[in-house]
């Protein structure tokens, strides 16, 4: 289970990589995103280093080096507030949703012809927020077998 879950990690981890080279330009546009793209490296290097550790240990029951399970670890933590910072406000949006549609109302004005429905905005919120559960899940879950596996990481 926790393999399947780790894949659809992967998958997320991939797009969300792929969006960051996307937005790395708003960054000197507007300095506040720099937060949040420190944010989706975290989760994009959690990714990564969580492979690793199941890769080794997990799966070929060798040893990894204390540097990566503290990686792990700090990237969890960032990660984890991530997740935080995105499922808690998604389900309030989500619990009354009409200050969302009449902001990305304003929003979409200025973009000329593009046009996203209310029930289009709804769906992408769920797909979201189920993402990042699956991620605060995928985080929780290493590190227990990060406890639970301990003998395999070097002293």
């Amino acid at each position: 289970m926790y393999r399947i879950l780790s894949v659809l990690v992967n998958i997320f981890s991939f797009f969300l990589a792929i969006s960051m080279l996307f937005a790395f330009p708003v960054i000197f546009a507007q300095p506040i995103f720099a937060i949040v793209f420190f944010m989706m490296v975290c989760v994009v290097l959690y990714t990564w280093f969580a492979n690793i550790f199941l890769k080794k240990v997990l799966i070929k029951k060798e040893t990894i080096s204390k540097k990566t399970k503290d990686l792990i670890q700090v990237n969890a933590i960032v990660s984890m507030v991530m997740c935080f910072l995105i499922i808690v406000p998604g389900l309030i949006l989500l619990a009354d949703p009409k200050p969302y549609f009449d902001a990305l109302d304003q929003m979409m004005q200025g973009q000329g012809n593009a046009e996203v429905t209310p029930q289009m905005a709804t769906n992408q919120l769920w797909v979201f927020i189920i993402c990042f559960i699956l991620l605060a899940a995928h985080i929780v879950w290493t590190y227990l077998l990060i406890r639970k596996n301990a003998d395999y990481i070097e002293k």
